[in-house]
């Protein structure tokens, strides 16, 4: 968010980046209430980072709204409530409640990308589906887990 947001500035481009506390666990309404003051249009390029990808792809389907691409960062889905090893949170039933179908392509101007490092499993799977549902290009990385401030520096 601070890095890429500077860098991106840097080339000219506008940047707006809505801070959800406790992105994580916080309710698809919490999301939608900040995405539903931000001016997007046909020009917009969104990018969504984990829960953030697919609030993303949900309020677009929501919305009817076009954009000029969707690139998604580790991006989580419904698939991600199938993870044998982990507990849902109490909201992501509900969070996790819209399916995601292939209609929605029509929404973006250009192809979706989705950004994905080779050793974050659980996400694998998510991002699975979006390239069988949405047709998104996939760029694996590796060894970079969740894309977290926690990963190592390189």
């Amino acid at each position: 968010m601070g890095w890429t947001k500077e860098q991106l500035e840097k080339q000219g481009h506008t940047v707006i980046c809505p801070i959800i506390p406790d992105a994580w666990k916080a309710s698809y309404e919490e999301w939608k209430t900040h995405l539903d003051t931000l001016p997007i249009d046909e020009n917009t390029i969104l990018a969504g980072w984990s829960a953030g990808g697919y609030v993303l792809l949900r309020w677009l389907k929501e919305t009817g709204k076009y954009v000029r691409k969707v690139i998604l960062i580790a991006p989580s889905s419904e698939c991600y409530l199938e993870g044998i090893r982990r507990e849902a949170l109490p909201l992501e039933h509900e969070f996790y409640s819209e399916k995601i179908t292939p209609s929605l392509t029509s929404q973006f101007q250009k192809q979706m990308t989705i950004l994905v490092s080779n050793d974050d499993k659980e996400i694998l799977r998510s991002v699975a589906f979006y390239k069988e549902t949405l047709g998104a290009e996939v760029i694996q990385l590796e060894n970079l887990g969740h894309f977290s401030f926690l990963m190592p520096q390189l």
